[in-house]
C-alpha cells in the first residue's frame, strides 16, 4: 500500500516547473484526484484480504461462495475462511491445520480415539460462538463412521489439597 501522506501533482514535475503560477493551480485541482485515486486503490487492496476486508470486501466473498450473512464481521471472517478452506479427504493433519487457521494455535483441544472411532473437540471459552459452524463444516468432511463432539473448555482456576496416610503393621503368626 501507499504511504498514508498527500501527494501533491507538481511533486512529479522537473524543477524548472515548480515556480510557475499555472502548475500552481494544477496542483491544487489535481492534488485532490491523486489522493482520492490513492484511496481507492487503497481500499481496493484493503478489500482483497479476507483478514482486513470490510463488510464491503465480505459482502463479496459472501456473495461469490453463495454463504448468507450472519452474525459480526469476525463470524462472517471465519465463515469464508472456514468455506474456503474445506477440502476431502479428511486426514488428522488436515485437522489440525484447519483448526490451526480456523480456531488459532492454542484455541483447541483434540483427542481422537480410533478404538471408539470418537473425535472430540474443545474449543475455548473465547471461541465459543464458531461452535455450530465448526461442526456444520465438520460434519461434512470427515468420515460418517466418526462421531463428533464439540464443546467449550472451560477455564477453573481453584487450589486443590490433596494428602494420604500410610500406616503399616508387622503380623506374627504364632
Amino acid at each position: 500500500m501507499w504511504k498514508d501522506t498527500k501527494t501533491q501533482y507538481k511533486e512529479h514535475l522537473p524543477e524548472y516547473y515548480q515556480d510557475i503560477q499555472e502548475i500552481e493551480v494544477l496542483n491544487d485541482v489535481l492534488s485532490p484526484v491523486i489522493q482520492e485515486y490513492k484511496d481507492k486503490v487503497n481500499d481496493i487492496i484493503v478489500q482483497k484480504y479476507i483478514h482486513t476486508a470490510t463488510d464491503l470486501g465480505l459482502s463479496r466473498y459472501e456473495f461469490i461462495l453463495n454463504i448468507p450473512k450472519a452474525g459480526d464481521l469476525d463470524m462472517r471472517r471465519f465463515n469464508i475462511l472456514q468455506k474456503l478452506t474445506s477440502q476431502t479427504p479428511y486426514t488428522y493433519l488436515w485437522l489440525d491445520h484447519t483448526l490451526k487457521q480456523l480456531i488459532g494455535v492454542g484455541s483447541y483441544e483434540v483427542d481422537l480415539n480410533t478404538a471408539e472411532y470418537t473425535l472430540d473437540i474443545w474449543v475455548t471459552d473465547d471461541k465459543e460462538k464458531v461452535i455450530l459452524s465448526l461442526k456444520k463444516q465438520l460434519r461434512e468432511l470427515i468420515p460418517a463412521n466418526i462421531s463428533l463432539g464439540l464443546g467449550t473448555l472451560a477455564s477453573n482456576d481453584f487450589i486443590l489439597y490433596t494428602g494420604a496416610t500410610v500406616q503399616s503393621a508387622d503380623i506374627y503368626n504364632f
